[in-house]
Formats: structure tokens, sequence, C-alpha cells
């Protein structure tokens, strides 16, 4: 019975209106693993559901975003937020000083990649954001037997200085995931830096 009611609660959760503004929520273990256990159940979401857009307004970056996507933001050190839904994570990180988003993006896969898992690949698509072109920093891994990629964006410095993006996906067959795609899609779209930092 206990079993059928979390069941219950968290397909309720997942099936909430998309269009309705969530308020930013701390990161926590606990709410990640629901979290995912939601995705399970419920399943990858529709093209017309990840057409549905919230919008994102933190470290002077403004940008739309799929619905489906759960946002959450992590205080310690230096402010992120991440947006997850299944095996797709974007991820916003404002250190204003030091960190460099290829370092970053080092650090994670050496930190989640199944051994001797790690590729360096050259530069991917560079896209044009932020008056920019921006070629992002590109690894591929295996993680828990699941092949994944991982795009880093160097972005323009704002008034909090240093500011960078990461995308982790579950590769399909060796393709990105649809989830992805319309993440890209939206920040092309939408994604606006703010006033560029001044020397």
């Amino acid at each position: 019975m206990r079993a059928s009611c979390l069941l219950v609660t968290l397909l309720l959760s997942a099936c909430g209106g998309p269009e309705k503004d969530e308020e930013i929520k701390e990161i926590g273990t606990w709410d990640s693993v629901v979290g995912a256990m939601s995705d399970a159940v419920v399943g990858d979401p529709s093209q017309s559901a990840l057409n549905v857009r919230r919008h994102f307004d933190q470290a002077g970056l403004a940008f739309d975003y799929p619905a489906p996507l759960r946002l959450r933001v992590d205080h310690e050190g230096y402010p992120s937020w991440t947006m997850t839904r299944g095996d797709f994570e974007l991820e916003v990180h404002a250190p204003g000083e030091g960190d460099s988003v290829e370092s970053y993006v080092d650090m994670l896969v050496q930190g989640i990649a199944d051994d001797g898992s790690v590729r360096s690949l050259p530069p991917g698509d560079a896209v044009h954001w932020c008056g920019q072109d921006i070629a992002p920093v590109r690894r591929r891994i295996r993680f828990v037997g699941d092949h994944h990629e991982l795009l880093g964006f160097d972005l323009p410095d704002g008034a909090m200085g240093v500011r960078f993006m990461v995308i982790n996906d579950m590769l399909i067959g060796g393709e990105p995931s649809r989830t992805r795609k319309a993440v890209l899609a939206a920040l092309d779209a939408t994604l606006d830096c703010g006033a560029a930092a001044t020397e």
C-alpha cells in the first residue's frame, strides 16, 4: 500500500502543470533521488512538453528553458543552478573568479566517469551567444555503463565575474537527446548575458 501511495505521489508531482513558474529549491540528495525516480516512471518528455518554457534570470543571465526540467540552486562555494530531467542536466555556474569551464568539466568527469572512459574531443560546433561565437569544451564518458557527452560553454564575464554553462547529456544511439536539442534551441533563441563586465 505504501509503495502504491509513493507511486501516485511521484506521478502527480511529475505531471503538474508546466506553465506555472517554480520556486527555486536548494539542491538536496533526497530531492534528486525522488526526481530521478519520478522521471524513470513517467519517461522522457514529449516534444510538445519540451516546447513549453519557463524563464531563468540569475547571475546576470536570462533565458527560457523547457518546462519539464527541474530547477535547483546550490550556494556552497559559489552560486550555481542546475536544471535536470532524466539523464539530462544543464548547469549554470557563477564562480566570480578562478574556475574556468574546462577545469570544471575535467574535474567533474574525473569524479563521475567509469574507470578509463574519459575521452577528450575537439571543441564542438560553435554557438552564437552573447554576441560571441563560443565553441564548447567536449568530453565523452561512460557513467554507470551509459555513454554521456559533456559540453562546457565559457560565457562573457558579467558584473559578478566569470560565468559558464555545462551540459551533461546521455547519448541515445550516439546522438544527442531530444531534451538537449530543445534546451540548445531555447538558449539560441533567448539567452541574454546582460551587460558585459567593465575593466
